[in-house]
C-alpha cells in the first residue's frame, strides 16, 4: 500500500488547477483546517460523492491497563468520525484510480436549465 502525502494531494491539485505548487498546497492545508475547526465546533461536514466528518460523544467507559493490569475509568470525549457516501466508495471498490468524484457532484447537482446551458 502506497502511503500518500499532503505534498502529493497538493501536486494533484496544482496540476489540475493550474496553481503553483506552494499555493495548491496551502489550499489543501486551508481545508483541512476548515474540516478540522468546524468539527471541532460540533458540527456535521458533508462533501459530495465523497462523505461526512462528524463529532462523537464517547462515553466514559472501564478500561484496563495491561501493565498493570489494573482498571480505570475513561473520561467522555468527542471523536472524529468520517463515514463515506456516494461515488467515493464506489471508486474505491472498483481501484479507479482515474475517476472523480468532482464530475459526478457536478452532474448530479445541475438543474436542467443549468445543464442545457452548459451543453450549448
Amino acid at each position: 500500500m502506497k502511503n500518500v502525502r499532503v505534498r502529493d494531494i497538493a501536486a494533484e491539485v496544482a496540476a489540475e488547477t493550474g496553481m503553483t505548487g506552494p499555493e495548491a498546497l496551502e489550499a489543501v492545508w486551508a481545508t483541512f483546517d476548515a474540516i478540522a475547526r468546524s468539527v471541532a465546533g460540533g458540527a456535521r461536514v458533508r462533501v459530495s460523492n465523497f462523505g461526512s466528518f462528524e463529532p462523537v460523544l464517547r462515553p466514559s467507559r472501564r478500561s484496563r491497563n495491561p501493565q498493570t493490569g489494573g482498571t480505570f475509568m475513561t473520561v467522555e470525549h468527542s471523536a472524529p468520525r468520517f463515514r463515506a457516501t456516494g461515488e467515493y466508495p464506489e471508486m474505491v471498490r472498483r481501484g479507479d484510480v482515474n475517476g472523480s468524484i468532482r464530475k459526478v457532484a457536478a452532474q448530479s447537482s445541475r438543474t436542467p436549465a443549468a445543464a442545457k446551458s452548459v451543453s450549448e
